[in-house]
């Protein structure tokens, strides 16, 4: 007589005989080798998982413990599960910018249907409320569901606030200038241009003068930038407020003000995705890389709050390694900017009996079916 089952986890070991009655797809029966290791719903009966597995001594008590179901011996057991379609939702945070008619889909790793439901947002496009169009079919494990919102023709929202800026360039600008000689007659407001020694971007500083027009100190306005500076290469030039030129001579405006060091800085960002409802008040900071002093930046945004410039504040000290930074936006008053898919909805309970699970030890072997180490949960 023919061996009827064996012990090792494999299909052709798995039991020869009946173990489903007419079953959708395969004639008047389906045999434990046919039904092995099955965990696609609809294969056998309708929207419910049917499987046959080896289930070894070492693994017994595991699956009892969790399951705590007598029901499972060494040997090879039947599996059934129950599926079904999505009982409840819990809107954990509604985000913002839906419209009431984009669509709310659940999906799961093998259901067979996809439940829909339509939304209903608040004056911000947050969601508040949802009605299910069709719970769909097939869901037997909430932890596997994926809720998902679309609009009416089936594209993804847009995101809301999740800019992407990066830091795209360090590098050097003028830190402190030295002045030898204040010279005379200079307004105060006078601007110095600092150009040349490796900046790509001139430096420019603010002039304070005395009674006699001699500049008595230098406070830098924007440092340049450039990717190595040589502080002795550059060239300073002086401007009245409104940009026209101051030119020196014997008598008038003869100072003598040179760059004195550099610092290590930002010079520059690259604006990946602008976002979505950032307010123009938006700060960018920039961190890490070796700085000692935060850069920040002031953001621009467009009408419907993208990102689409920025300028800086601060260019920051210290930045030595580009690959380091990080970068943060935050309101001003420093609280941060949270970037999300906007809502937060999660499947809460399926519906009737979905998710059921019924356990029939086909064959008890002491030994148990060699070679199986997973729990059958």
């Amino acid at each position: 007589m023919a061996k009827m089952w064996g012990n090792q986890d494999a299909a052709n070991n798995a039991p020869t005989y009946q173990v489903i009655a007419h079953p959708r797809k395969y004639g008047y029966e389906a045999t434990g080798t046919l039904v092995y290791a099955n965990t696609t719903i609809d294969e056998f009966v309708g929207h419910t998982q049917i499987g046959v597995f080896g289930v070894g001594v070492g693994t017994v008590s595991a699956d009892e413990s969790t399951l705590n179901n007598p029901n499972i011996s060494p040997g090879w057991v039947k599996k059934t599960v129950i599926s079904g379609g999505i009982g409840t939702l819990t809107i954990n945070y509604g985000g913002n910018t839906y419209n009431n008619t984009d669509v709310l889909t659940v999906s799961s790793t093998n259901n067979i249907t996809n439940a829909t439901a339509s939304i209903t947002t608040n004056s911000i496009g947050g969601i508040t409320s949802y009605a299910f169009s069709n719970i769909g079919g097939g869901f037997i494990n909430i932890a596997q569901t994926v809720v998902a919102i679309a609009n009416s023709t089936g594209g993804a929202e847009p995101l809301t606030y999740n800019a992407n800026v990066t830091v795209n360039a360090i590098g050097q600008g003028i830190a402190t200038m030295t002045i030898n000689a204040g010279g005379n007659t200079f307004p105060n407001g006078a601007l110095l241009n600092i150009s040349g020694g490796g900046l790509t971007v001139n430096a420019q500083a603010n002039a304070t003068t005395n009674s006699i027009g001699g500049i008595t100190s230098v406070t830098i306005k924007n440092a340049g930038f450039g990717p190595t500076v040589n502080v002795a290469q550059t060239v300073v030039a002086y401007t009245f407020a409104n940009g026209s030129a101051i030119t020196a001579n014997s008598t008038a405006y003869n100072a003598n003000i040179v760059a004195n060091s550099v610092v290590n800085e930002v010079g520059s960002l690259t604006i990946n995705f602008g976002g979505l409802t950032y307010p123009n008040t938006a700060v960018i900071t920039i961190s890490g890389g070796g700085s000692t002093t935060n850069a920040t930046a002031n953001a621009t945004t467009n009408a419907t709050g993208g990102i689409t410039s920025y300028a800086f504040s601060n260019s920051g000290v210290g930045f030595t390694n580009l690959g380091n930074t990080v970068l943060a936006i935050a309101n001003a008053g420093g609280q941060a900017f949270v970037g999300t898919y906007a809502a937060n909805i999660v499947v809460t309970t399926l519906n009737g009996r979905a998710g059921r699970k019924l356990y029939e030890t086909l064959v008890a072997m002491k030994g148990g079916v060699a070679g199986n180490t997973n729990v059958i949960n």
